[in-house]
């Protein structure tokens, strides 16, 4: 009577999974021990194997993951337009990148809050053991933050405030088309406590009038001290989708947005339904773009003798401006 060691079973009788975690050994297989022993282990045949991976990765006509194919011009083409409109110009990758490394940090430590919260509850509801939970939660998040490595922390923005507006608007040249756009543009960002990219535009051809703000979404209104306002409909923000309003009061001073809004419109008259910041170029008008925006105002900076800012802290100093 013959004898067989200890046999694997037959591997053409499984069905492989790309989103199944790598098995480490053939013993991590299930089988059944009354299935007919084998002597030796062999290649199992690869037609028999299912693959249900992204339907975007290239495959063979077996379905396995092929890396002979080559993408056409036309797809790599898709993706270098993807890629720029979402990176935008050199000039402005670090900005990007800040706020890309801002996003994450914010749902990494809400995901270890959240993982910490739920270790901290046994099946009843009740408390786990200790050490884990609510309880032990800030002292965990302040140790994984004192553990983040310096390249992933985000350094501190210094906010703008009225005296370095007003240095900039020194070194910009008002009568210059497009200084004109960008002073009005930064004392309406401002006063109005807007985010720079609702009052801009991604690149040049990418204005939408039922997304980006237009002259003619502006009108007059009195608050409720029946003082004068100028209010802003954004059709759409980061954070509505249909849109909100902002506004901003005349001020006393050469940071006056009412002042910079009048010497643009008598500068560029932007078209109703054009950009509001579109400045003459040529015999047209171009719209403003926030890349343009940035760069013009870092070197107003520098003309200037002080070290840019970046756009979100245009934002971040009028919220202080109206908080102090």
């Amino acid at each position: 009577m013959s004898s067989f060691q200890h046999a694997s079973p037959p591997l053409n009788d499984f069905s492989w999974e790309a989103d199944d975690s790598a098995l480490t050994s053939l013993d991590d297989f299930s089988y059944d021990d009354k299935q007919q022993p084998v002597a030796a282990i062999a290649s199992p045949p690869f037609n028999n194997f299912s693959y249900e991976g992204d339907d975007s990765v290239l495959t063979t006509d077996n379905d396995l993951p092929c890396s002979c194919d080559i993408p056409t011009l036309q797809t790599i083409e898709n993706a270098v337009r993807q890629w720029q409109k979402e990176w935008e110009s050199e000039s402005a990758w670090n900005e990007v990148f800040d706020n890309e490394l801002g996003h994450a940090r914010i749902e990494g430590e809400h995901t270890t809050i959240t993982f910490l919260d739920n270790e901290g509850e046994g099946e009843d509801g009740q408390n786990g053991p200790p050490g884990m939970g609510t309880a032990r939660t800030p002292l965990s998040c302040m140790a994984a933050k004192n553990l983040t490595p310096a390249s992933s922390k985000r350094k501190k923005r210094q906010p703008y405030t009225i005296a370095f507006i007003t240095s900039l608007l020194q070194k910009l040249d008002l009568d210059v088309p497009i200084d004109a756009a960008v002073g009005s543009c930064l004392t309406t960002a401002f006063y109005s406590i807007a985010r720079a990219g609702e009052f801009t535009i991604p690149n040049l051809s990418s204005f939408d009038p039922a997304t980006h703000v237009k002259r003619s979404d502006i009108r007059l209104e009195k608050d409720r001290n029946g003082l004068d306002t100028t209010v802003f409909h954004l059709p759409r923000t980061k954070t509505s989708h249909t849109g909100e309003d902002v506004f901003w009061a005349r001020q006393q001073g050469p940071t006056d947005p009412e002042a910079a809004l009048k010497n643009h419109f008598r500068v560029n008259n932007p078209p109703l339904q054009g950009a509001l910041f579109s400045y003459k170029h040529g015999n047209s008008h171009r719209p403003l773009t926030k890349t343009k925006f940035i760069s013009c105002l870092s070197q107003a900076a520098k003309d200037a003798g002080l070290n840019p800012l970046q756009g979100h802290a245009i934002r971040i100093g009028a919220t202080l401006e109206y908080l102090l």
